[in-house]
């Protein structure tokens, strides 16, 4: 289980605002730690997860058409999952990885 504080979830809600990501969850042994961004993108990024869940990789990158990269990584029992605009989506990840020693 990732090992979170209360500074830690700060600093993490403060990435989410500052690169203005479209949705971003922390997820550990099946229980959010963190989610949060765009209520209209929430729909998308369950059906999505849900699909992570059934598949065996440790990440997955999607690119959209509309420059949107949707992020999917997994170490263990923690996921990160990321919906953001395809430049800064990759920074993000590693950055929050770091944050949280994964």
């Amino acid at each position: 289980m990732i090992n979170i504080n209360s500074s830690k979830i700060n600093k993490t809600k403060a990435i989410l605002r500052r690169y203005n990501l479209s949705y971003l969850a922390i997820i550990s042994k099946h229980r959010k730690i963190i989610e949060g961004g765009d209520p209209s993108t929430t729909k998308i990024a369950y059906k999505l997860h849900d699909y992570f869940k059934k598949v065996k990789a440790s990440k997955i990158i999607l690119e959209t058409k509309e420059g949107k990269a949707i992020v999917m990584y997994r170490r263990g029992d923690n996921e990160i999952f990321i919906i953001a605009d395809r430049d800064i989506a990759y920074l993000v990840l590693e950055i929050i990885k770091k944050e949280l020693n994964l």
